[in-house]
């Protein structure tokens, strides 16, 4: 879920029973606009940036997937994306410089996704474990917050990462 223009929000990643649907939420009038995914995007993550929505991974209700996908809002219309390095669910992602920060719950890395060369970096192995990894931002500086609260800090441009 991501919040887009408009006063409204961008819904995905239902469980399992409307999986390839995805939903435009108008928060003014409480009306909601159905739109058919390519793919299962239950359990996915989704960000908005620069009149898109990009969302990764998801779970099939079987196995867990490496999709992604670029929704542009203006013309209605999905594109598949390079797919992530691993298969994903839940991925918290932010996005700046057209470069987005992602991780997610089934691995222990954090990757940078290129939306410009349509590729990804591995950027930080937390080795810590691999559940769910929260990623956010303040100022200039990025955080992973793993599950069990430990705080990973990178600067913004997501070079350094530490541990």
């Amino acid at each position: 879920m991501c919040i887009i223009p408009g006063n409204s929000v961008f819904c995905c990643g239902n469980y399992p029973n409307a999986a390839n649907t995805a939903f435009i939420i108008d928060l003014n009038n409480n009306v909601k606009k159905v739109i058919y995914a390519p793919d299962s995007l239950s359990l996915s993550g989704s960000i908005y940036y620069n009149s898109s929505v990009y969302v990764f991974g998801g779970y099939t209700g079987h196995f867990y997937v490496n999709n992604a996908y670029w929704y542009y809002l203006l013309e209605n219309k999905w594109e598949n994306l390079n797919p992530l390095p691993v298969q994903s669910s839940f991925v918290s992602c932010i996005a700046k410089n057209n470069k987005i920060l992602l991780s997610g719950r089934e691995h222990s890395k954090i990757y940078s996704y290129d939306i410009i060369q349509n590729s990804y970096i591995e950027l930080h192995d937390i080795q810590a474990g691999i559940w769910r990894k929260i990623i956010c931002e303040n100022n200039k500086n990025a955080y992973v917050i793993e599950a069990d609260g430990y705080i990973y800090e990178g600067n913004q441009e997501w070079k350094a990462w530490s541990t």
